[in-house]
């Protein structure tokens, strides 16, 4: 490259000035360390500082050390635009329960999105480990790694924006509602600058919102304020900065907020109309229907404190804005144990904020000191008192204090696995706590295709949760699943999984002891109450699972004529599931087999639509619930159920099935069973997609095998036909053919036979190679 230089007078004209300022940096640089001045360690340095600068403006356009600027900062996390904004304007640092909440629901709702919390008290970003220490300052949000603290600096966020010049004009002192002010200032500045979605500290989020640029409606005529996402530099974010300068009236409330919005707005195009629940546009703006997040207007706010039946299902709702202003004097608090519409929000959209007080007192209203004491003493004074209340558990203050008593001892509940509405829920409704071979391989497979997802199993035999090393304690019972970390063990209590629904009425009243069918009946109504409180997948505990369902809210044909009730999938407090509960008690025939069960789902269905025909192996929708091909769960129906049994010479594929039903309910007096070596059909599945259940199979016939190789051994040699044979099979098993040497350890067994007939039925092939060697003719 040719660099050309021509002097004119004490003028240089130079082409490529970089090459060159680096060339001349260089023999500077050569020049400084040929000097024979610079001799010490320190004069070098301060040569290198001289060449290289240590500072350099940051995204504010302050001057900051290079050395700081590896810190995380709001542009790191916000920089594509997809993150969500919230405030904290005032100087508090305990946010209060329903500010956690929001935020609690904001990262759950949106657990791929970075939620960013600005908090005027906080200190400046000072060291590398500053999200690490704000974590510790909020325990109640530390296990969400999505959401990231920063300090909330006004007069950075209002640089580059109409906003600063307002700022550095204002009087705080003199505002009427300065905090309300500096906070619409503030959401508009951070959305222009980082762009996403914000929202206010008292929303709280139930499912994701699906539009990137939206406004919404607060009302028909007014624009809301509250929540809003648009890009970085959107122009409607600078109008709304310019308006609220140019015509700022602080003194008049909502005027800077959603006075503000509905200004530009109508500027924009109009208020938007719209039809029925359907959202309108404006431009290139979304504009979002009231019921979106306001479904339950201001005037109505003391609503979210009261209690419903039923709750509503808010089906047409993205988020809540709970109207916090309305209750700035505290009026009304969240009150474990008082059934009210905000303590189910708190307990579905944001459990560990609602588990948190418990620890600590329901929302400053005691310790947990106290509460337990309350628990161990009040609680029975009630239970002597009032018995039918006390062991209904629809005593408020009893389940209150036990809960607290439980949360104190920070133990894994049902409500926080399966918080996140993706859980797959299995019943044992007996108490029974040896679960067969098919219950095991239903879990095991469960947890095999859903290995991102909670596996809950609910047991009636299990003891309450009384421990934090519960799960473990659980998992030690049940060996053949205790590999799989997604499986949980919880007990199952009826009168607490029934509260808060139509059923709690119903089994009240019931008789358990003169129902035909009660173990059935109670699966049903189990199997809806559950659904309704947490949300997910249902399993009967005879479904082998093959390949994940992709739906999230589902139903499935039986046959071509009746919806299955044994594998579906709903949101939580799906009004679907709501109108199955009401069902269930209106119409309850417990004496009639399946009319709780897929009668129901079938007659429900029919309610909810005109039944549309499948075409071949397609499935079809119902209103806005797929329904599945019966192909889908039931291939073998429930006529050929011993098929399943069977030797095929050709093993179907199942190419068309998610999973399959066993139809255990005909198979109730164990005709067939799982028989290892058989070459049947369902010892194929137990191989491909629960091996480990069939692997503790195959050992319990070797533990069978060792066990009768004992006694044989104990008889005369005359009734063995190859003595050497058998203390040579011995002496394998003893040394190391059966890790273990517990089967046989505890000598010959009363009952040999016993064992000889257990492994003619369920070991056929051990049995047949050793029966030439031991077994006499």
């Amino acid at each position: 490259m040719l660099i050309q230089v021509a002097l004119s007078g004490n003028k240089i004209m130079i082409k490529h000035k970089k090459l060159l300022a680096i060339l001349l940096i260089l023999v500077a640089f050569a020049s400084f360390i040929s000097l024979k001045s610079i001799q010490k360690q320190n004069r070098i340095t301060e040569v290198l500082r001289f060449l290289i600068p240590t500072e350099a403006p940051d995204d504010d356009g302050n001057v900051r050390s290079l050395e700081t600027l590896n810190f995380l900062t709001p542009n790191d996390v916000l920089g594509k635009g997809n993150g969500i904004l919230m405030l904290e304007i005032s100087d508090r640092m305990d946010p209060p329960p329903l500010v956690l909440c929001s935020v609690e629901s904001a990262a759950r709702v949106y657990s791929r999105r970075p939620v960013a919390f600005f908090m005027k008290g906080l200190p400046d970003i000072n060291s590398t480990d500053y999200q690490e220490q704000a974590r510790k300052r909020f325990p109640t949000l530390s296990t969400f790694e999505n959401i990231y603290y920063f300090p909330l600096r006004m007069d950075k966020l209002y640089s580059y924006t109409p906003l600063l010049t307002w700022y550095k004009k204002v009087n705080p002192q003199k505002e009427m509602y300065w905090i309300h002010v500096s906070s619409d200032a503030c959401r508009f500045a951070s959305m222009w600058k980082y762009g996403g979605l914000y929202m206010d500290t008292d929303i709280i989020s139930m499912q994701p919102i699906p539009n990137k640029n939206f406004l919404a409606g607060q009302s028909f005529d007014v624009c809301s304020s509250s929540v809003f996402g648009l890009d970085p530099h959107h122009k409607f974010t600078w109008e709304c900065m310019e308006d609220f300068v140019k015509n700022y009236r602080g003194e008049e409330w909502g005027y800077q907020g959603p006075g503000l919005f509905t200004r530009v707005l109508l500027r924009w195009c109009g208020m938007p109309k719209f039809e029925s629940t359907a959202d309108a546009r404006c431009g290139d703006i979304s504009y979002l229907h009231p019921e979106r997040l306001y479904p339950i207007p201001w005037h109505s706010w003391r609503r979210y404190f009261e209690v419903w039946n039923p709750l509503p299902t808010f089906n047409d709702s993205y988020a809540l804005h709970l109207w916090n202003f309305m209750n700035k004097k505290n009026e009304h608090t969240v009150f474990p144990g008082s059934n009210t519409l905000v303590e189910h929000l708190f307990q579905q959209y944001c459990p560990t904020t609602y588990a948190a007080p418990l620890r600590t007192g329901p929302l400053r209203l005691g310790s947990v000191l106290v509460l337990q004491a309350a628990a161990q003493s009040f609680c029975p004074f009630l239970q002597f008192v009032y018995p039918a209340h006390a062991e209904s558990g629809s005593c408020n203050l009893c389940s209150l204090f036990n809960a607290a008593k439980n949360k104190s001892l920070n133990v894994l509940t049902p409500g926080d696995v399966l918080s996140e509405g993706n859980g797959v829920i299995l019943l044992e409704i007996s108490e029974r706590m040896n679960p067969p071979p098919l219950v095991l391989c239903s879990i095991e497979s469960a947890a095999r295709v859903y290995p991102e997802r909670p596996v809950a199993f609910f047991m009636k035999g299990l003891p309450d949760i009384n421990s934090t090393d519960y799960q473990a304690q659980a998992r030690r019972t049940f060996p053949t699943l205790s590999s799989y970390e997604n499986i949980y063990f919880f007990p199952l209590r009826m009168d607490e999984l029934y509260a808060g629904t139509p059923l709690l009425d119903w089994y009240k009243k019931v008789n358990p002891k003169k129902e035909k069918y009660w173990i059935h009946v109670s699966s049903d109504g189990l199997r809806f109450a559950s659904i309704w409180k947490y949300g997910g997948l249902y399993f009967d505990a005879d479904v082998i699972s093959m390949r994940p369902i992709p739906h999230k809210n589902f139903l499935a044909a039986e046959t071509l004529s009746v919806c299955s009730s044994s594998v579906f999938g709903l949101n939580r407090h799906h009004s679907f599931t709501w109108k199955c509960m009401e069902d269930f008690v209106k119409n309850y025939k417990g004496e009639v087999w399946g009319y709780q069960g897929p009668s129901l789902f079938t007659r429900i269905m029919k309610q909810w639509c005109v039944l549309p025909p499948f075409k071949n192996t397609e499935d079809v929708t119902c209103g806005n619930i797929p329904y599945l091909n019966p192909q889908r769960f039931y291939p073998i129906p429930w006529g050929a159920w011993k098929r399943y049994y069977d030797v095929w010479e050709e093993l179907p594929t199942f190419n068309n099935s998610y999973s399959l039903h066993l139809w255990n309910y005909m198979n109730r007096n164990n005709e067939k069973i799982v028989v290892v070596g058989s070459n049947t059909l369902v010892e194929h599945l137990f191989q491909h997609y629960c091996p480990t259940t069939y692997a503790e199979l195959s050992i319990l016939c070797f533990k069978h095998m060792v066990i009768y190789l004992q006694y044989v051994s104990a008889q005369p040699d005359s009734h063995i036909r190859d003595r050497d044979m058998v203390n040579g099979i011995n002496f394998n098993v003893a040394n190391g053919c059966f890790n273990s040497k517990k089967c046989f350890a505890t000598g010959l067994s009363e009952q040999p036979s016993l064992y000889a007939n257990l492994m003619e039925d369920r070991c056929p092939l051990i049995r047949s190679q050793i029966a030439i060697s031991v077994f006499p003719i």
